[in-house]
């Protein structure tokens, strides 16, 4: 057995046959839409999703996206809505658990889709080792897909795991027709260096709570620089890695035929996430402590059953002014983000009422294991004295 596939056991309990390690997140969920096959049929995601990754691997495979609104209590999808956009032309339904959450209403979702004769896909990237009732996230869909860099520093990297026994083979065939080449098993490790190489870059600023490196500081553009060269050449000679296309979707880009991805994990992925996967469950459980000490003081975005256990990839929060904390945030060099729809471009099928609410007063604080006591306790007393600017979620 390969060693990163025996510790991935350990997370999501899928037998060694069901578990497909892939070189991004987003990959294992085209590996996931192309098993289906959903070319030239609808899959239905919800309206708060990534424009990125999710978009691009629906767009890359085939599918026609549409979108349904989500219930600001949970994340999870306005029911009655859902119901309403499923038609004979749906293929799948992506589910999600946000921000390391595990969202006992995808089994709701799972429901439905098993009730149309549909495939269910969870999308796990951000709670790998989340569990609600003693059962790992991922166990509900027909298929689940999770990444390995949300809540861990490691060169991206993802995995799909196939609870199919319909969809198994076909995985299987894909998966081995998307094997890398030398020239793009190069590219494709130099392109992941380069990544790695900036999240040493930026680990001060994951792992402290100060900001003491900026995203567009000079070592922090170095890395993609030094790799250019090699990028030209990947273009010059028209090879099949592809990856980048992800970043550029929109709704030209339909039903065109998509390309040859590198799929497979690579060695130098292996090697890097099998050398901290085994203290994933550390770090989770360090930024569970954190998350309930922040909860004494904000109110939670999500409130957790006592069944559920979450890895909060993010601390997520509600704000009567979205800009003051910000300001406020900056000067005492603590970083907040803000959610997807305020960061990127968004079709405009996405920007529904909830969403749009979601934008104007939801932030996120990434929570890293590897905070000291007094980074804590920073973090505490600018929640402590800015109390009246956080009120309680919607719902």
């Amino acid at each position: 057995m390969d060693q990163i596939i025996s510790e991935i056991i350990r997370f999501t309990g899928a037998a060694e046959d069901r578990l497909f390690p892939t070189t991004y997140g987003r990959t294992a969920l085209l590996l996931a839409l192309k098993s289906v096959p959903v070319r030239g049929r609808e899959v239905i995601l919800p309206a708060f999703t990534c424009p990125i990754a999710v978009l691009g691997a629906v767009i890359e495979s085939g599918g026609i996206p549409v979108f349904v609104d989500i219930n600001l209590k949970n994340l999870n999808f306005d029911l009655n809505d859902l119901r309403r956009k499923i038609t004979k032309s749906t293929a799948a339904i992506i589910s999600h658990h946000y921000f390391g959450m595990a969202n006992p209403e995808v089994a709701i979702n799972g429901h439905m889709a098993r009730k149309h004769g549909l495939i269910h896909i969870e999308d796990c990237t951000h709670s790998l080792g989340a569990q609600f009732q003693d059962c790992p996230v991922g166990k509900i869909g027909d298929l689940a897909v999770y990444s390995f860099s949300k809540n861990m520093i490691s060169p991206q990297g993802g995995l799909l795991q196939c609870n199919s026994d319909g969809l198994i083979e076909k995985v299987h065939t894909l998966y081995n027709q998307n094997s890398t080449g030398r020239i793009t098993g190069l590219l494709a490790n130099l392109e992941f260096l380069t990544f790695f190489c900036r999240l040493l870059i930026v680990r001060k600023l994951f792992q402290s709570v100060n900001t003491r490196f900026k995203p567009n500081s000079l070592p922090y553009r170095v890395p993609p620089l030094l790799y250019m060269p090699f990028r030209l050449a990947d273009i010059f000679l028209k090879t099949q890695h592809s990856s980048g296309r992800f970043y550029y979707v929109s709704k030209e880009n339909v039903l065109k035929d998509p390309s040859t991805v590198v799929i497979r994990m690579t060695d130098f992925q292996k090697h890097i996430i099998r050398s901290r996967i085994g203290l994933l469950h550390q770090m989770n459980a360090k930024r569970r402590d954190i998350a309930e000490r922040l909860n004494e003081i904000v109110p939670p975005f999500f409130l957790q059953e006592k069944a559920q256990r979450s890895v909060y990839t993010n601390y997520v929060f509600c704000t009567y002014d979205k800009a003051r904390v910000l300001s406020l945030a900056k000067k005492a060099s603590i970083l907040f983000t803000e959610t997807w729809p305020a960061r990127g471009k968004y079709w405009k099928e996405q920007n529904t009422k909830n969403v749009e609410r979601l934008k104007r007063e939801v932030l996120l604080l990434g929570i890293s294991p590897y905070w000291s006591e007094k980074e804590i306790r920073e973090v505490e007393n600018f929640f402590y004295k800015n109390k009246d600017l956080f009120f309680n979620p919607p719902g």
